[in-house]
């Protein structure tokens, strides 16, 4: 009778509800797998760049270095010459524009050092913003 079918119809949709279920789970598994490979790929081709970056702005400082002028007084140059105070952001890239070799790395922490240091020659106004402390020492 089709009273004792129930059972064995309820225990069928069960098992292939199960079925759908583990063949989605197994699939999602397969993309997570792909999709890590992938970052590792990708991580790796981003340090590999970075570091490409960092040896070419080496060679772009070796290949530059017949200034005389230290960094500290092409920053000058640069902020003597804005409207007054700049971002650090902003004195690396003209630094970078103008192709003065920055030392270390090439990084804009080196930048951040050296105007660090010369404290008598440069003002910190906030975080990140400087400008030329003027005096005798260093006039134009």
């Amino acid at each position: 009778t089709l009273y004792q079918l129930i059972p064995t119809l309820k225990a069928y949709a069960m098992t292939q509800f199960n079925d759908d279920w583990i063949q989605l789970r197994d699939s999602l598994e397969t993309e997570i797998r792909e999709d890590q490979q992938a970052m590792l790929s990708l991580e790796k081709r981003h340090k590999d760049n970075i570091n490409k970056l960092e040896a070419v702005n080496r060679l772009i400082s070796v290949y530059k270095g017949d200034d005389s002028k230290k960094i500290e007084e092409h920053i000058a140059d640069i902020l003597k010459k804005s409207s007054g105070s700049m971002h650090i952001r902003d004195i690396y890239k003209e630094l970078i524009d103008r192709n003065i070799p920055i030392p270390g790395k090439g990084k804009l922490e080196n930048v951040v050092t050296r105007i660090s240091r010369a404290k008598d020659m440069f003002v910190r106004e906030k975080s990140g913003v400087y400008r030329f402390h003027e005096t005798d020492d260093y006039k134009n």
